[in-house]
């Protein structure tokens, strides 16, 4: 499948998600990319992949909290790897989910796209997860990406 283009949306007052405590979201028509509690989060993601927004204008979210919307530039690629040695010469680690655990992750940028590289649970040389305080620790400070 052919990535489809990004939209983030950024909410005055958490109002975003099933529970409607997030702040920011970018994701696709298929893929969810990130959520975020907090701006400092969502713009910590933005600046780690070099993410460029554009303006699409606004709407009133739930209970009238104003959502922005931004067209994100780049596209968004998934992969599952095995061993380290799966992985392209350059890629950066990063902490992300990964079957619902935060493990390390693998990202590569070429121009407008960027890769993910999430390892596979059933590699236990290379998925290891947090434990469960340090999961939501993390997800509270960083949001699920």
């Amino acid at each position: 499948m052919e990535p489809s283009p990004q939209t983030a949306y950024i909410a005055s007052t958490p109002c975003l998600g099933c529970s409607g405590d997030l702040r920011a979201y970018i994701g696709d028509a298929y893929w969810h990319t990130g959520s975020f509690r907090t701006l400092k989060a969502f713009r910590r993601f933005v600046r780690r992949f070099g993410l460029h927004l554009t303006p699409l204008g606004s709407y009133a979210g739930a209970s009238g909290v104003e959502v922005e919307r931004h067209a994100v530039r780049e596209t968004f690629s998934s992969h599952l790897f095995w061993r380290c040695s799966d992985l392209p010469e350059g890629a950066r680690r990063f902490r992300a989910l990964s079957n619902g655990s935060i493990v390390w992750c693998f990202w590569k940028r070429t121009g407008d796209h960027i890769d993910i590289y999430r390892p596979n649970p059933n590699a236990k040389a290379v998925y290891r997860p947090l434990s469960l305080q340090r999961h939501i620790a993390f997800s509270r400070r960083n949001g699920i990406y």
